[in-house]
């Protein structure tokens, strides 16, 4: 039997990203490597964790992902409007919802916790500190199919063992790029 090779998803060349040389002073000691500081938020955070999701990651999953066209779905945080621009383009009937007017039209001014009941499907990029209680409440007050954009990062952690006991069919793996920038920024059109 010919062993496996393994399977590279993607290829990232190095740039130099070395580990770093541990210093020696002068008496022979090894001291630690100093740490880098880093620059994975470069914006400021935003108030109810609220980052809008790139358009393509919401087409892509659309494209992969049927979330029933003969029923209405649902984006509970709808914020800037990416997720229901890219369903309705795509065919479906969307209601829009967000516990704050961040400027899309015709959005529901509303708590998801408050409500009693929900179309068939939901999709929405949540407050990452939050998901699992929207998924919770979503799946408790009558959605068939809640899609949840997540970073990759929160699903492997302990804070994370709760994905991995939700009644989930499967699980996209979206590759890292650069974070979304606040609404303001790409209201500047910087």
């Amino acid at each position: 039997m010919r062993p496996t090779r393994p399977i590279h998803l993607r290829h990232i060349p190095d740039k130099g990203l070395r580990a770093p040389v541990p210093q020696v002073s002068a008496i022979g000691a090894t001291a630690a490597p100093a740490k880098r500081r880093r620059k994975s938020h470069i914006f400021q955070q935003q108030r109810e964790g609220w980052y809008p999701e790139p358009r393509r990651i919401v087409d892509a999953l659309l494209r992969v992902e049927n979330f029933d066209r003969e029923h209405l779905m649902l984006d509970p945080c709808c914020g800037f409007g990416t997720i229901p621009t890219a369903a309705r383009a795509a065919g479906y009937d969307v209601v829009c919802a967000d516990i704050a007017d961040r400027g899309f039209p015709d959005t529901r001014i509303q708590n998801f916790f408050d409500r009693q009941s929900c179309p068939h499907s939901v999709l929405t990029n949540p407050d990452f500190k939050i998901a699992r209680q929207v998924v919770e409440h979503a799946l408790k007050i009558g959605a068939q199919k809640v899609g949840i954009l997540l970073p990759i990062a929160r699903t492997c952690g302990v804070k994370s063992a709760w994905i991995y006991s939700a009644p989930l069919r499967r699980v996209y793996a979206i590759g890292p790029g650069p974070p979304p920038p606040p609404r303001q920024v790409i209201l500047r059109g910087e």
